[in-house]
């Protein structure tokens, strides 16, 4: 059974770059993942990607909550005070 999310952090490795985090994320959702976040600590913007559905959060904004986890939305600026900025 695939989990409800996944999140992917631009630059965790050598190679991460958004284009090939999107190509991740095609991936998850074509096995049944409800909800990718895409986080790119340099813009300090979030992907957030579901069947269909994209859309960018920043700063204050909250992300979508994803299925299945009531209560998971954080604001996008919490998300970056945790993982650190590359910028």
């Amino acid at each position: 059974m695939p989990p409800v999310l996944a999140v992917e952090v631009a630059g965790a490795a050598q190679g991460d770059t958004e284009e090939l985090l999107r190509e991740k994320a095609s991936w998850y959702l074509g096995v049944g993942v409800e909800a990718v976040w895409i986080l790119l600590p340099e813009s300090r913007e979030a992907i957030v990607l579901s069947p269909g559905k994209e859309s960018r959060v920043s700063g204050d904004d909250r992300l979508p909550e994803p299925p299945g986890l009531s209560g998971l939305r954080p604001m996008a600026r919490e998300l970056f005070s945790q993982i650190g900025s590359r910028a």
